[in-house]
């Protein structure tokens, strides 16, 4: 090992650091990116980072590094130096990419207890086995855990780097009454690609749950707050916020732009004002892509949805809430006959699927929240694409269901492809209702 203070240019020069450890000493941990850089120009095999004053260490993961970074207390690195003053000092480094299991924090009501240990089993936990897809290869993300207490409005947070394209296996303590509200980014160093969870209490233990992070392909997701989503009244429209999700339906994903058109009977119109009240046709448009490049993100960035439907100005409330939910309350409040998408993909966990081989996926039709007519489903046609969009294949089509279809095709070899398939899917009703929803990239070959 070798001591080389802050770290600073000037502290490298001269300095023999190849093939060594080398310790600097910082005022940041979190941000040791200079330092990182420096010994990995200087032919250093790994970078032990402490804080320059006593008092807590916190970490931080340096953009890019490209040799490991560790992290030491104050007190470690005091050791250390005084080790280093009397003789050399070897230093064995062993890291594990991803530990396969977490315990979630705890809370006591009322008050802080006079001890603050607590002995518990494995039988008080819940377990939740999670699987964290990535895009084709491992990246470092993090993962966040706001928690409450049955008597917090404000949240305790937890954050910590997470490699996805792992699995990894949670452990809530059940039955106190904390309610958690866990996110996942897909890049350590950029939170624009983030997905969330809904607010969960695990009150049974011993329950294991299953659930799944970025799984493919992103979708617009079907997750709502209020009584409706492509709802109608006499004074306001409500359409999708236009978040996207994974195969989770609590997950929202946020970082993508929206971009809504509208048509009436063939032609462009501005939006609601526009609309008329006798029957007419109506196309709705909404193009999706990430707003900005993060790093490790190489599938789902552009999606674009086509909702086709007739409809005539509404005349009743049929919506429960619609008329106490939103401002201005409306008189009248109809759901718009519109055709949502679901895809069920076996990937694996870096969202990839054999080249060269058979495969099928499901394709499911639903309706928006606050419908109550028929979910069924007339019929399906899905095609696939290996140039982004470029020339399209279609698939066979089989029914499952009522409202699910599933598609049957054989991938080409990835030699004759780009290395991902862009999917364009179509369903529709019985009344005319249709959706077609074009994934560029929708999950990648291996």
């Amino acid at each position: 090992m070798v001591d080389l203070g802050a770290g600073t240019e000037q502290d490298f020069y001269g300095a023999d650091a190849k093939g060594k450890t080398v310790l600097v000493s910082v005022a940041d941990v979190t941000k040791a990116h200079d330092q990182a850089v420096r010994a990995a120009a200087a032919g250093a095999v790994a970078v032990i980072v402490a804080p320059a004053e006593p008092g807590p260490s916190g970490s931080g993961v340096p953009a890019g590094q490209t040799v490991p970074v560790a992290h030491a207390t104050y007190d470690n690195a005091a050791e250390l130096k005084a080790l280093l003053a009397k003789s050399q000092v070897r230093i064995a480094l062993k890291g594990v990419l991803e530990s396969g299991y977490t315990y979630a924090s705890h809370f006591t009501d009322d008050r802080v207890p006079a001890d603050l240990a607590k002995t518990v089993a494995v039988t008080d936990f819940a377990k939740i086995r999670n699987t964290y897809h990535s895009d084709g290869a491992r990246r470092l993300g993090a993962e966040y855990l706001p928690a409450w207490g049955p008597k917090q409005w404000t949240a305790i947070a937890d954050g910590q780097p997470l490699y996805q394209g792992t699995s990894r296996d949670d452990y809530f303590l059940a039955g106190t009454g904390v309610s958690y509200m866990p996110s996942v980014t897909a890049n350590f160093h950029a939170s624009a690609w983030t997905v969330a969870d809904a607010r969960s209490t695990f009150g049974t233990p011993g329950r294991t749950y299953t659930r799944s992070w970025f799984a493919g392909p992103t979708r617009l997701s079907p997750y709502e707050f209020g009584p409706c989503v492509f709802c109608r009244t006499d004074v306001w429209q409500k359409l999708p916020g236009g978040l996207g999700a994974d195969n989770e339906p609590t997950h929202t994903l946020r970082g993508l732009t929206n971009t809504w058109s509208f048509y009436l009977n063939g032609q462009p119109i501005t939006g609601f004002g526009q609309l008329v009240p006798e029957k007419a046709d109506y196309r709705y448009v909404l193009d999706q892509e990430l707003a900005t490049d993060v790093p490790g993100v190489n599938l789902g960035r552009q999606l674009r949805t086509e909702w086709y439907f007739s409809q005539a100005a509404p005349t009743i409330m049929a919506v429960k809430d619609c008329d106490t939910a939103f401002i201005p309350t409306p008189k009248v409040c109809e759901p718009m006959p519109v055709v949502l998408l679901d895809y069920d993909l076996p990937l694996n966990e870096l969202n990839q699927a054999r080249a060269g081989l058979p495969y099928a996926f499901t394709v499911d039709g639903a309706r928006a929240k606050g419908w109550t007519g028929t979910a069924a489903m007339a019929g399906a046609k899905v095609s696939v694409s290996y140039d982004d969009g470029a020339t399209w294949k279609s698939t066979t089509v089989l029914r499952k269901d009522s409202n699910s279809f599933q598609a049957l095709l054989r991938h080409p070899e990835i030699a004759d492809t780009n290395g991902y398939v862009t999917l364009k899917t179509e369903v529709w009703d019985a009344a005319g209702s249709r959706t077609v929803q074009t994934i560029t990239r929708a999950y990648a070959l291996k």
